[in-house]
């Protein structure tokens, strides 16, 4: 797969089976970042992921999607979502990000996002864990990795 490659909404769509209605809302309220370039709606493989994790926190973690973009998402979980991305694109180790809610407030806050590429090494490094969520971006990626080759396959047997 081209690390460069962009999708179109309904390419979007059948990767992560996110209803149509929903991914308009989730740009309009900004938790999906805009296209680069602007024009008609394209996502990068990041920002796929990035739908495939907020899908999972909302579904499998029943955040509300409010939470979870504020908490997972926004500020360093962006970027260690993109990171895992490119990890699962190169077949590197998978890449966890892990929200540890704590008793103890630090910088104000009552949670800490960490990126891990072993989630038990978070028990280990805070104290006074109230709870832990953790997420395997890596799964989620290359489970739209290999949604994307078996599309391609489909593409290219119609061909013939």
């Amino acid at each position: 797969m081209d690390p460069t490659q962009t999708f179109t909404a309904g390419q979007v769509e059948d990767l992560t089976d996110i209803n149509p209605e929903t991914l308009r809302v989730w740009r309009r309220r900004g938790f999906i970042p805009p296209n680069p370039g602007g024009g008609w709606a394209r996502y990068s493989f990041g920002s796929v992921v990035l739908i495939g994790t907020l899908l999972d926190l909302t579904a499998t973690h029943r955040l509300d999607v409010s939470e979870a973009w504020d908490k997972f998402i926004r500020g360093a979980g962006d970027f260690y979502i993109r990171e895992a991305a490119a990890a699962a694109l190169n077949g590197q180790p998978d890449v966890w990000v892990v929200l540890v809610f704590s008793d103890v407030r630090e910088g104000g806050r009552s949670w800490k996002l960490i990126k891990t590429d072993d989630p038990a090494t978070v028990y280990r490094d805070v104290k006074a864990i109230r709870s832990v969520l953790a997420i395997n971006v890596g799964d989620v990626a290359r489970g739209i990795i290999a949604r994307i080759e078996r599309l391609e396959g489909s593409d290219d047997d119609d061909a013939e």
